[in-house]
């Protein structure tokens, strides 16, 4: 990592159906950052023909057209050293194909920040009961993205902690479930 501190840091939910962006605004409060669409969920769905990759809204569009050059549900297969996806006549792993839809949001991002440059620093959240295994995937997979993954968190501890910036100087008990 650099030592630019004025970096923004983004928080990303590399989801299996939906992936989201957030960031902690000037206030200390944690902000969605909205995508290229102008929604706060950008579909975790990749459409491949040759060299050209679309990931989101259009892709998921091309489910029904296009099956063979499309596909989602990634996010349960990342880990498995010998998963293979085979898309528009290319053979792809469960990490690089989520480096696809880790490099749209972190575009979005950009996009939606009104940044000059793509953010390189990163939180991704997980499932609490991903693998050490299926956690270093998705941290390879951040990786192959460009990224700096400063940090994978479980998504209850997430949720816990935006949970928290809300309360901030007040002492709670939080339960997650």
């Amino acid at each position: 990592m650099d030592n630019n501190h004025t970096a923004p840091v983004i928080g990303i939910d590399l989801g299996t159906t939906y992936s989201v962006v957030s960031v902690v605004d000037e206030h200390g409060q944690p902000q969605v950052v909205p995508n290229s669409d102008n929604q706060r969920t950008t579909p975790s769905v990749i459409y491949i023909d040759g060299n050209h990759v679309i990931v989101g809204h259009v892709a998921k569009e091309q489910l029904q057209v296009s099956p063979s050059q499309t596909v989602q549900f990634i996010k349960p297969f990342v880990g498995r050293r010998r998963k293979r996806f085979s898309i528009g006549g290319q053979e792809w792993t469960p990490e690089e194909l989520s480096a696809m839809i880790l490099r749209k949001v972190v575009m979005d991002a950009r996009i939606g920040m009104r940044l000059r440059e793509e953010p390189r620093h990163c939180v991704i959240t997980v499932p609490a009961f991903f693998s050490e295994q299926q956690r270093k995937s998705t941290e390879d997979a951040g990786r192959i993205a460009g990224l700096d993954v400063m940090s994978i968190i479980n998504e209850p501890t997430a949720a816990a902690l935006a949970y928290g910036f809300n309360s901030l100087g007040t002492e709670k008990t939080v339960l997650v479930y």
